[in-house]
């Protein structure tokens, strides 16, 4: 106040001179409007760089959203498409030694175990807008016009499989989430029993850690190698589950499409589960020799 009236200035032209003066150390004027610009120090440069080199599911998007820092990055060289390094990191030697420790695990355990005892769980997208039109047609007669249909929102499938039979299926509005893993992994416990030992196998996620197994200790969950999306048996699963629920006309409501995914579930019987475990085993050997993986 004693400044502002012996300088003959407003009183907020003082504070900002000592706020610019206090952040930039220099009492020269700012520029006015455009965008607020963070300071990017040596600290924030390594968190920074940290994070776009983490294999653990972060993406540039989310560095920029993490630190708010928009022109950050572009000083950093980073661009918009960086990507995690899994065309790089799946033919890594530590990630090939760690699929042979998996590989060699499972080839330790009996056949009987293994089809039975080992327990895959998964979950896929259901994007509603990929119904298409299977309307038959006589060749140069053009199909009437599409039908406008109310939209619905997209499902999320969770399956755990063995090598026999779908064990339990459950689909989702929601995200998954840990409790939402709990909750289905409590529903195999209560199908299975505690009478034998069951492994459950997963991709490895951060909330896996938090599953609670206290109750049910007759399980134990083992996550499959980073960076080795074909050890993961769940596929011609989906791609079964996911063809037969599309051939049918475009689900009138949101029950009507869940019992489509749930009915389809129950169509999967023992020869088509171990028909796909055959196939996918074919790929162990690759495993063992540590062969390059070529596509996903």
């Amino acid at each position: 106040m004693e400044v502002s009236r012996l300088l003959g200035v407003p009183k907020s032209t003082v504070q900002n001179s000592v706020r610019r003066y206090e952040v930039s150390k220099s009492n020269n004027p700012g520029k006015r409007g455009g965008p607020y610009r963070e300071m990017l120090t040596d600290e924030i440069c390594e968190q920074l760089c940290a994070l776009a080199n983490n294999n653990e599911a972060m993406t540039l998007k989310k560095c920029k959203i993490a630190y708010m820092l928009k022109s950050g990055l572009t000083k950093l060289n980073f661009t918009y498409k960086m990507t995690l390094p899994v065309y790089e990191m799946r033919n890594d030697m530590n990630v090939k030694t760690t699929r042979i420790e998996y590989v060699l695990w499972y080839n330790s355990l009996s056949q009987v175990f293994r089809y039975k005892n080992l327990i895959f769980i998964d979950e896929t997208q259901f994007e509603i807008h990929k119904f298409g039109s299977y309307l038959r047609v006589k060749c140069g007669v053009t199909s009437p016009s599409p039908t406008r249909k109310p939209k619905l929102m997209d499902f999320t499938m969770l399956v755990a499989i063995n090598g026999t039979s779908v064990i339990n299926c459950q689909t989702l509005t929601t995200g998954v989430y840990d409790d939402v893993v709990q909750a289905f992994i409590d529903e195999i416990a209560g199908l299975l029993g505690s009478e034998e030992d069951f492994v459950l196998i997963m991709d490895k996620k951060r909330f896996h850690n938090t599953i609670d197994l206290g109750t049910h200790p007759n399980f134990l969950i083992r996550c499959l190698p980073a960076h080795s999306p074909s050890l993961n048996r769940r596929e011609k699963v989906f791609t079964f589950v996911k063809n037969n629920v599309r051939r049918e006309t475009f689900p009138e409501s949101r029950n009507d499409l869940l019992g489509r995914m749930t009915d389809v579930c129950r169509q999967l019987n023992n020869t088509n589960i171990s028909g796909y475990f055959s196939q996918w085993e074919g790929f162990l050997e690759d495993c063992i020799t540590m062969k390059d993986i070529v596509e996903n």
